[in-house]
């Protein structure tokens, strides 16, 4: 057949097919009739194909795609193109096609004008899509931006997969009335009811606040093997604070430290390992017994079975070992080793276990020991006094050094330096001086101060002055005062 280019008629595009076996291809088939002259061509052809972004002029957008030998039959050809990826973005695109005879060294003939590549079948469902989309069939991701304009647009769902959201967005207007009401705002919510709305867990797991990327605040179930319900722990201050687990209703309100600088570096806990335990904050405290108490403070102890009892803060304050209802105001190094035993403050003072009841006002140094009976003594303060063994009712007011002895049950010794009533002196006095004496067993008898002042006789009375003594053969003597006077 003789075939000339300047022969070779307009092509008419009958149809353009855009598929292949998987969607994720770029191949499309091409369809096309071919005239030479005013008749259908029939043979064999070299074929070009060019995709342009425009019409007339513009640029490549892909190919050119080379077709050679292609065969033409009653004027159609069918061929498949494979532009590559990139290609086919959403903007128009036109196919420029240039033929020549198979064979042939000449030029391509141009055909114009350009064929318009327009939806193919598939595209063309695609775009009126509706119903349920088979799983798998939408994959990869969309970065622009989505508006819907239609109030009847809807998405539904649980929202798992939702991240990044702004919840300064749930404004009246863009979140439906009855979804707005349904979250918590910034701003406060209004027309709640206390029982219908909280904020909270509905199941058995703890609720913590945050802040700076650090728990702040936990509320714990507090339910226990024993069907405990309704105790909640509250943990608050540092996320190294704890509560036992198995254990309900404990407070913590507060300190801790994760890390901490300077005075004992380095975590500082507080720590509650019994029911209903209390600490108000500080850090290094630790509550181990039920109901028991610590304001606050740093290396405050209070031990297992001291029920009830409290250190209202200070520094390394300990209540014992079954020390039930012990209480320590403050001050540091204090010990209450004993039930109901009370000490108000100041340092390294102490009662000792089995001086049940009994009180140091506060001051330094002083000490009450236990007592085979019930103790009920009492230091006001000062420094250094001491109440031995075997004591009940005994008071020393106030001075330093001042010592009731073993048995000296009753006594009194109102303030001074240095005064002493001996084991076995019940209910004796010495009101005050300096190194006064009530010897042992001189019960009932009364220094009323002075200087080294003794008495050897039980019921025996010496009302002052200086190195006065009642002799071991007079009871119920008397020296009013002066010096070196002896009965």
């Amino acid at each position: 057949m003789k075939t000339k280019p300047t022969l070779i008629a307009l092509c008419h595009l009958l149809s353009a097919t855009c598929f292949s076996t998987f969607a994720q291809g770029t191949a499309f088939t091409y369809q096309g009739r071919l005239n030479d002259g005013a008749n259908p061509a029939n043979g064999i052809y070299d074929l070009r194909f060019t995709i342009y972004d425009s019409p007339g002029g513009g640029l490549v957008a892909g190919g050119p795609l080379t077709n050679s030998p292609t065969a033409v039959s009653n004027g159609l050809f069918t061929v498949t193109l494979d532009p590559g990826a990139g290609v086919f973005t959403g903007t128009a695109r036109w196919l420029d096609i240039g033929v020549r005879t198979n064979g042939s060294v000449n030029a391509y003939q141009t055909l114009s004008p350009r064929q318009p590549l327009t939806a193919t079948p598939y595209a063309v469902t695609a775009g009126n899509v509706t119903g349920v989309i088979p799983a798998g069939s939408l994959s990869g991701s969309y970065p622009g931006a989505v508006t819907f304009n239609n109030g009847a647009n809807l998405f539904a769902g649980n929202g798992a997969g939702l991240t990044s959201l702004n919840a300064s967005q749930l404004a009246s207007g863009i979140v439906p009335a009855a979804a707005l009401g349904n979250a918590w705002q910034t701003g406060g919510n209004a027309g709640t009811s206390p029982g219908s709305n909280f904020l909270g867990t509905p199941d058995n797991q703890p609720l913590e606040l945050w802040v700076n990327q650090l728990r702040a605040f936990r509320l714990e179930p507090g339910t226990n093997a024993d069907s405990v319900v309704g105790a909640p722990n509250v943990i608050g201050g540092a996320p190294n604070n704890v509560v036992d687990g198995g254990i309900y209703g404990a407070t913590i309100a507060g300190g801790g430290a994760v890390n901490m600088k300077g005075f004992l570096p380095g975590p500082s806990s507080n720590h509650v390992s019994a029911i209903f335990g209390t600490i108000g904050g500080g850090r290094l405290n630790t509550v181990g017994a039920d109901h028991a108490t610590i304001a606050g403070g740093l290396t405050n102890t209070v031990q297992a079975y001291a029920y009830d009892s409290a250190i209202g803060g200070g520094y390394n304050n300990f209540i014992g070992l079954s020390a039930e209802g012990a209480v320590i105001g403050g001050g540091h190094n204090n010990i209450a080793n004993s039930q109901y035993a009370t000490i108000g403050g100041g340092a390294a003072n102490s009662v000792q276990p089995s001086a049940g009841f009994s009180t140091i006002g506060g001051g330094q140094n002083n000490s009450i020991a236990g007592s085979a009976g019930v103790a009920y003594n009492a230091i006001a303060g000062g420094y250094n006094n001491t109440i031995q063994t075997n004591v009940s009712y005994g008071f020393i007011g106030s001075g330093s050094g001042n010592l009731l002895q073993t048995n000296a049950s009753q006594s009194v010794i109102v303030g001074g330096t240095g005064n002493t009533i001996q084991s076995g002196a019940t209910t004796a006095t010495i009101g005050g001086g300096y190194a006064n004496v009530i010897s042992v067993n001189d019960s009932w008898s009364t220094i009323g101060g002075g200087y080294q002042n003794s008495i050897n006789g039980y019921g025996s009375t010496i009302g002052g002055g200086r190195q006065n003594v009642t002799g071991s053969l007079s009871p119920y003597a008397t020296v009013a005062g002066g010096q070196n006077n002896t009965s």
